[in-house]
């Protein structure tokens, strides 16, 4: 069976898995786990996947709250399509309200360790209809 034959056959049924190896329980109590039986490295060889793979399984059954959110990617969203040019920013057509969403000194301060792409994801994610490129950023925070 392929590694990603193995991951679709169902995370539930993987996760099943892994508990009752590392801790000889299918449902361990959340609250005060046993001891583990196996580490995870030892856990993934029985399974022949990734030992990543497998920590992020425990980690979902015991952080309910972590495996809902949903986890969000830097990289740029896919078009099958274009942006209608009435959606691309430029230093002519980008209005008040996002020029004060790029500048202001919070957002400035919490993006200090993006890189100017991915400024421009995060700009894309308040403005879902406007489409920033990386150039005119760099231009508008000269």
């Amino acid at each position: 069976m392929k590694y990603e034959d193995r991951l679709n056959c169902g995370r539930l049924e993987a996760q099943r898995k892994a508990l009752y190896l590392r801790y000889g329980d299918e449902e361990p109590p959340l609250a005060n786990p046993p001891p583990p039986l196996l580490t995870h490295k030892r856990v993934a060889e029985l399974m022949r996947v990734r030992t990543c793979f497998v920590q992020r399984l425990l980690y979902t059954y015991f952080h309910p709250e972590a495996a809902a959110a949903k986890r969000l990617s830097l990289q740029p969203p896919k078009l099958n399509s274009r942006p209608s040019k009435g959606a691309k920013v430029t230093l002519k057509t980008i209005t008040a309200e996002e020029v004060q969403f790029l500048t202001d000194p919070t957002n400035l301060r919490a993006w200090a360790s993006y890189s100017l792409s991915g400024r421009c994801v995060l700009f894309h994610r308040r403005f879902p209809d406007r489409w920033l490129d990386r150039l005119t950023l760099g231009r508008l925070l000269r």
